[in-house]
């Protein structure tokens, strides 16, 4: 029981945590993109405005590649 309960504590303390760095994360005035080297997993709000999207989930799933500049696609899809 007390180790259901030290894991319950846990899992919410990282939930706290989670929320917490969404909220500052969200609330950057820069845009921030997190990708795997070939497609955007996550994009905060103001990313969403740089690149001209309806919002964060609409840069969600996109090659990186197609928020690079012109200039700088080729090398980007050469180190994907």
């Amino acid at each position: 029981n007390v180790d259901i309960d030290d894991r319950r504590m846990m899992e919410e303390a990282l939930r706290e945590s989670e929320a917490s760095y969404r909220t500052l994360v969200d609330a950057l005035p820069d845009g921030m993109l997190v990708h795997d080297g070939e497609t955007i997993a996550f994009a905060n709000g103001a990313a969403a405005r740089d690149f001209g999207a309806e919002g964060p989930s609409a840069l969600v799933g996109l090659p990186i590649t197609a928020v690079c500049a012109e200039p700088f696609r080729a090398q980007q899809a050469e180190r994907m």
